[in-house]
């Protein structure tokens, strides 16, 4: 059980520990009880923190974080397996789900936005972005499951 800052996302790592993308926007790895940063934080970052994660099969991880106390927008990460940190989206919403397509050549990006839902895909090298589909309307109750064939 971890107790210590608050954590928005994480993934599991290959030896088991865990990757924590945490407030202020620091990253550590959780092992055997202790943290070891890989990233202490993000200075611009100062005061907000990660909100979604997801790692790809080349073992980078996509980490979003929530819009900037201060009114800044929402940026989204990608960090590669050395510990560096790219940004992908200057305005990212508020990242809130994050899939990759079968083929690994997009990436699918759910935010929520000044009130709306959308969903992008984009290759996860560049961020060239494309409106998959929107929504300005919340769902109150999930939808029914779809039938099986």
């Amino acid at each position: 059980i971890y107790e210590g800052r608050v954590v928005g996302g994480f993934t599991i790592q290959a030896d088991g520990s865990l990757l924590l993308f945490m407030d202020d926007c620091a990253v550590a790895a959780l092992r055997d009880g202790a943290l070891d940063f890989v990233v202490d934080e993000i200075p611009d970052q100062r005061g907000n923190r990660f909100n979604d994660v997801i790692a790809d099969p080349r073992g980078r991880v996509f980490c979003g974080t929530m819009p900037h106390p201060d009114g800044r927008p929402a940026k989204l990460y990608r960090m590669d397996a050395d510990g560096s940190l790219t940004v992908v989206l200057d305005d990212a919403g508020l990242s809130n789900g994050m899939g990759f397509t079968s083929d690994q050549t997009a990436m699918y990006h759910t935010t929520h936005w000044r009130g709306r839902y959308a969903s992008s895909t984009t290759t996860p090298r560049r961020a060239n972005c494309r409106t998959a589909a929107y929504s300005s309307k919340r769902r109150r109750t999930p939808p029914a499951p779809s039938p099986t064939a």
